[in-house]
């Protein structure tokens, strides 16, 4: 119900389960976020969060439309923090 309509069409419960597994398979378990930062980018508000793995970073990024609802939702990688063994 978060989710705008454009991402909901295109990423239902089982689409998040996967995308958020594949993340998993590249970077590890998941053990921790940090503080979120907050941007407005035209019409959306940008929300960027940490993300800390154990073989590595990556930046949650979660935007909202003016209806409040999410309007794009990624897990992108943080150049240069993968941690290795």
């Amino acid at each position: 119900t978060q989710f705008g309509a454009a991402v909901a069409a295109r990423l239902d419960p089982p689409g998040l389960a996967a995308a958020w597994a594949q993340v998993v398979g590249m970077a590890g378990e998941f053990e921790r976020r940090g503080e979120p930062s907050v941007h407005r980018a035209g019409d959306y508000t940008v929300a960027d969060v940490p993300l800390f793995f154990e073989a590595g970073e990556r930046t949650g990024r979660v935007s909202y439309g003016q209806d409040a609802r999410v309007a794009g939702l990624f897990f992108l990688p943080t150049e240069g923090n993968e941690r290795h063994a």
